[in-house]
């Protein structure tokens, strides 16, 4: 395969549930893990069937969350205490984090399928802080956050610093405890024994932090969350001063991160998230993790531009003099890059998960194109079945491409005779329909035909897209798969590989 689909390909089951763990996945059903896993036993956690047990960790990592939130409050009421900016002078650092996400990740972005509401405001984005309709919002401000779609909520909060912290992850570790893959019971157990009461007692301290505490994006809204207070800086000097231009800096490359959020295909949370999530946001480590190893990506690509170009940058963004040194200044902080610490964990996952995916393309596809078959599951949230190896590491089979009635229509598509088709697939049934099940065409490989069905509208990928996607002529895919009328709309289609 060629294009943005090479070194991509459909998992079997025990990729499957490597990615699955790695991504923190909703678990696969009981009919893929009876189907997947038969000889492995079904996960059992002792706190269901220990009520010691179950007391002991729930004590436990409440206190751990009690501490990391004593921890966090001194920071916050220093900010609350912090002259504030206008979020009119970030708007220049939007721009400019916009063109550089633009300039690695456009080739990608121009082949997602969005309805024409989703695709109008994308093509429209501008950062913008002022106005009738800003997309820079203040994130300590509770009316902009209700606008925004993000209500100020703690317990958010809350469910965040026990995801992120090494504390509570190490008692979670230590009691085998796994709420978000694991069992129905344990994920009840974090919600409604450890999160809602400590919100409950710690509701003030909670909605503080979470008002003050993070950038944020809205991905359905196209909007970022902005906080607006600054240390060692005094207004009356106003703001063309050395600690505001490194503000500005560093809001360029938060903006990063949040502009790659809005660019999200909107599939991706409702194929991630675990039932029930409303809205589905998808787990912390794709909505976190892959967002945040993307922006590495574009700040390495940034850190190889020459200074004098930088310095050019720096000066739109931070409104710096030329001569100024800001160009080297920027370059320093982008080599030096890392993930946040929150992040860290969560990068480290994906970087794992790409090493049984084969490469990042497949990622790649999933998060601004909504090809989440790439990672195991339909874009509406099913797990697929995992495919077949001809031998370990060999040729894998596909699901039956649907645009082909019988076996004799698609032997006269791929020029294989139907004899020779059905030896080298004895696990077909005798008989269509073969819908749903698997087979193996060497030199061809499945595409699913993804439609975005976002509020009231739909839009389906076109020829051309596909066509990007696998760098194959368009016309020789259409003829492939029979010169169809219409768009064969979430179905799989064949592909040859060259």
């Amino acid at each position: 395969m060629a294009g943005q689909r090479e070194n991509t390909k459909l998992l079997t089951d025990g990729e499957l549930d490597q990615v699955q763990a790695l991504l923190g996945l909703p678990p696969i059903t009981r009919a893929r893990a009876a189907q997947a896993s038969a000889s492995k036993p079904e996960r059992r956690w002792q706190g269901t069937t220990d009520a010691v047990f179950r007391a002991q960790l729930v004590s436990g990592l409440t206190s751990k969350l009690a501490a990391r939130l004593a921890k966090e409050l001194p920071e916050v009421r220093y900010k609350a205490g912090l002259p504030t900016i206008e979020l009119t002078i970030l708007e220049a650092a939007g721009h400019e984090a916009k063109a550089a996400v633009t300039e690695v990740f456009a080739e990608w972005t121009a082949q997602a399928p969005l309805t024409p509401s989703a695709l109008d405001r994308r093509r429209k984005h501008q950062f913008t802080a002022s106005g009738p309709d800003p997309n820079i919002l203040d994130v300590a401000n509770p009316d902009h956050r209700k606008k925004g779609g993000f209500p100020v909520n703690g317990r958010d909060t809350a469910k965040h610093l026990v995801a992120n912290d090494d504390a509570c992850k190490q008692m979670m570790t230590q009691y085998s405890f796994d709420p978000y893959t694991g069992t129905d019971d344990e994920a009840i157990c974090l919600s409604s024994e450890i999160l809602d009461p400590f919100y409950a007692a710690n509701k003030n301290d909670l909605d503080e932090c979470d008002r003050l505490g993070y950038w944020m994006a809205n991905p359905d809204l196209g909007v970022i969350f902005a906080p607006r207070y600054l240390s060692g800086w005094d207004p009356q000097n106003g703001y063309n001063v050395p600690a505001v231009w490194q503000r500005k800096a560093v809001a360029y490359q938060k903006l990063i991160h949040e502009y790659i959020h809005v660019l999200q295909h909107p599939l991706l949370p409702h194929a991630t998230s675990p039932a029930g999530q409303d809205p589905p946001r998808g787990t912390n480590t794709i909505k976190e993790g892959v967002c945040e190893y993307l922006t590495t990506q574009v700040m390495t690509h940034l850190a190889r531009k020459p200074v004098d170009e930088l310095d050019a940058i720096a000066a739109k963004f931070e409104g710096s003099p030329p001569g100024s040194g800001r160009g080297a200044v920027l370059q320093a902080s982008l080599q030096k890059y890392t993930p946040p610490s929150d992040y860290t964990d969560a990068v480290d996952k994906v970087r794992q998960a790409i090493a049984v995916l084969g490469s990042d393309n497949g990622l790649l596809a999933a998060f601004f194109q909504g090809h989440t078959e790439y990672i195991g599951r339909y874009y509406t949230g099913k797990w697929l079945n995992g495919v077949l190896e001809s031998s370990p590491g060999g040729p894998r089979s596909m699901p039956f491409p649907e645009t082909f009635q019988n076996l004799d229509t698609l032997a006269a598509a791929t020029g294989r005779s139907a004899a020779k088709i059905r030896q080298d697939n004895p696990q077909l049934t005798p008989a269509p329909p073969f819908g749903g099940q698997q087979i193996h065409l060497p030199g061809f490989h499945g595409h699913l035909m993804i439609v975005d069905t976002s509020g009231d509208e739909e839009a389906c990928e076109t020829w051309a897209m596909i066509s990007a996607q696998h760098d194959i002529p368009a016309s020789r895919i259409q003829q492939l798969n029979g010169n169809p009328d219409d768009m064969p709309a979430r179905a799989w289609i064949l592909v040859p590989d060259s």
